[in-house]
């Protein structure tokens, strides 16, 4: 079952028409939410429909993990476990296992650290709880061993579970198997990913893609004088071309666009973002975004002599947090691009995401000023003189 399959059953599942996003044709109407999620803000017992449907569901099959992976033993606390068979659990339910899918060395899992109060940057052992992703009848089964990549700034483990054998499997919900990680150098100043949740074509359910984040220092703030500043949904309307929720999924500094805008010792930098959401957009919108959709935003400056920096009246965008902001469309040397509408950024730190589900409801009833609408070819400071008549 494709993620579009599951996203239809849900939509059925709320009393909606199936779900139309910015890929498709809500261009015409100017927004691209996503229905379920629509009617889950409203509240009711739809959503608790949509959420037995889910419960129902066997997603499994056609995901593509590395293949240099080879079994491990769990930790002596949690000892290995049997296969699940197709006939534990509840009641059958949901669809097969795919018989015919790719070969793979496992199937995804998600896992979290068991005691993140006591990880240091002299960490080399990590003990961690993993999670079956599919439906198996409540049983996680065999672990396999974990995948360590060591980067930079942070360090991704994946770790995969034995392949089921085919067949239904009920959903209870699977057990926690306890792993023992072990880190080839210690962890030092990095963060901690789950690279089944980072990776954006092998997602698997997670609270979040950030494990465990190494704690620093406020960003510096670099004095600022943009042409605006839009704190207010009319003026996201009127300016921007997308409203999205965003995960920020990884940084790295770059050559700047226009390297006469920071100084000698600030350097520039660039973020990947997941778009989870696509809340509002304007009709007008030039270049495209969509649900799903992993967008590369140039935010500068991004470090300064060294520190991580963030323009006044701005919000930074840090890895592994989740945001609403506004996407604007720019064009510069021939290029169409996006960037982010000063201002914009709002963490969204609550699990229901409240904020923004308010910000899609309020920017539903908002009409755009026409005569801002972004122009192909035209430059964001020149869309601005002529909005402003300058």
């Amino acid at each position: 079952m494709t993620r579009t399959d599951l996203h239809e059953v849900l939509d059925q599942a709320v009393g909606q028409t199936p779900r139309v996003d910015l890929a498709e044709a809500a261009w015409a109407r100017g927004l691209g939410m996503r229905r379920r999620r629509r009617a889950a803000f409203a509240g009711g017992g739809a959503v608790l429909a949509a959420a037995a449907v889910a419960g129902a569901l066997t997603i499994s099959g056609g995901l593509t993990p590395d293949e240099d992976v080879a079994p491990a033993v769990p930790t002596e606390s949690s000892p290995t476990q049997t296969d699940p068979s197709p006939t534990d659990g509840a009641e059958l339910t949901g669809t097969p296992v795919p018989t015919g899918s790719a070969q793979s060395d496992g199937d995804p899992a998600s896992w979290r650290l068991l005691d993140p109060g006591s990880v240091t940057e002299e960490s080399r052992t990590l003990r961690v709880g993993v999670t079956r992703a599919a439906c198996s009848g409540g049983r996680t089964g065999q672990v396999l061993e974990p995948v360590v990549t060591a980067e930079g700034d942070r360090v991704l483990i994946r770790i995969d579970v034995e392949p089921l054998p085919s067949g239904l499997y009920a959903c209870p919900g699977n057990d926690e198997v306890e792993v023992e990680v072990v880190l080839d150098e210690p962890l030092g100043q990095r963060d901690l990913f789950d690279l089944a949740c980072q990776d954006t074509e092998y997602r698997v359910p997670c609270d979040d893609h950030i494990q465990w984040a190494y704690p620093r220092d406020e960003p510096v703030e670099i004095m600022a004088d943009p042409y605006l500043i839009a704190t207010t949904p009319q003026d996201f309307a009127d300016w921007g071309s997308h409203v999205v929720w965003v995960e920020v999924l990884a940084e790295r500094e770059v050559e700047p666009r226009h390297p006469a805008s920071l100084r000698a010792d600030q350097a520039a930098r660039e973020v990947d973002l997941f778009v989870r959401d696509v809340l509002w957009s304007h009709p007008e919108a030039i270049t495209p975004v969509s649900w799903d959709q992993v967008i590369t935003l140039e935010v500068s400056p991004g470090w300064s002599d060294g520190q991580p920096a963030v323009l006044e009246s701005d919000t930074r965008l840090e890895v592994g947090h989740e945001y609403t902001l506004v996407l604007v469309d720019a064009y510069d040397d021939g290029e169409q691009y996006l960037d982010r509408l000063l201002g914009s950024v709002t963490e969204v730190e609550s699990r229901t995401a409240d904020g923004a589900y308010q910000l899609y409801a309020d920017l539903e009833n908002i009409t755009p000023d026409p005569d801002r609408a972004p122009h192909p070819g035209e430059a964001w400071d020149a869309r601005f003189v002529r909005v402003m008549g300058f």
